[in-house]
């Protein structure tokens, strides 16, 4: 069964590591967080030892290693996103050391590493938020407004969850219009296309048509509160599944 989550792990773990050693090497950005996400810090990649097991993180101007590894170590989960030849990796750390004078976190190399599935925007499963509702005018009947299940978001669009049967009141590239959603306490109103129509396969917990919509004229608010969530998902459910 496929994790709909999008994490896919890296079989050989040397492969894997070679894609966290070039990283490394190339001094990538990186996000690190802890399971609760109290702490989520952007940094940098550094140094790579593969004798020793570890590698370094370069922390921003300001952060004291010895605050961070405070902070971080009140729970040995540690997690970590980076790029790596147009890849985004997800794995999870531990400490090693720290070098104050010259702001580096010292980490051992993780055991597993995953892949993330390779799309234009990342995207998130948030069938379960109860904080994220979707309505649009019923194509069969405008007067009436319907309200989505929101399967996945990302940026680009999201995938609604449809009974089986209502799929034949839409139809690929089929405009939907005044499509209103609730995101976590603010409300975006935009337009959309339909990109796909498809039932969902048979080792998915879910139950339907999978309605795929891209949205259209979002703001730059807009954008950034359907990016803060979507990352924030992300992390949350990379944490669950490396726990």
């Amino acid at each position: 069964m496929s994790d709909p989550r999008g994490f896919v792990p890296i079989p050989e773990i040397n492969d894997a590591l070679k894609l966290v050693r070039d990283a490394c090497k190339l001094g990538s950005s990186a996000t690190t967080w802890t399971r609760d996400q109290g702490v989520v810090v952007s940094a940098r990649l550094g140094g790579f030892d593969f004798n020793q097991k570890i590698f370094s993180l370069k922390l921003p101007d300001g952060l004291d290693p010895r605050d961070f590894q405070d902070r971080m170590t009140r729970d040995p989960a540690i997690f970590i996103s980076c790029k790596a030849h147009d890849q985004t990796l997800f794995f999870k750390v531990t400490f090693s050391a720290i070098d104050p004078s010259q702001g580096l976190v010292i980490l051992r190399l993780p055991e597993s590493v995953y892949r993330a599935q390779q799309r234009k925007h990342p995207r998130a499963l948030v069938k379960d938020r109860r904080d994220i509702r979707l309505t649009h005018p019923d194509p069969a009947n405008p007067n009436r407004t319907l309200e989505r299940r929101v399967y996945d978001l990302s940026l680009g669009g999201a995938s609604l969850v449809l009974f089986y049967g209502e799929e034949r009141h839409y139809h690929v590239r089929q405009r939907l219009e005044a499509i209103t959603l609730e995101l976590a306490g603010l409300t975006i109103k935009t337009w959309g296309l339909v990109r796909h129509l498809q039932v969902f396969p048979p080792d998915s917990a879910m139950q339907g048509v999978q309605l795929g919509v891209e949205f259209f004229n979002l703001g730059p608010v807009e954008k950034k509160a359907i990016t803060t969530l979507v990352e924030e998902e992300i992390r949350r459910q990379f944490a669950a599944v490396e726990g």
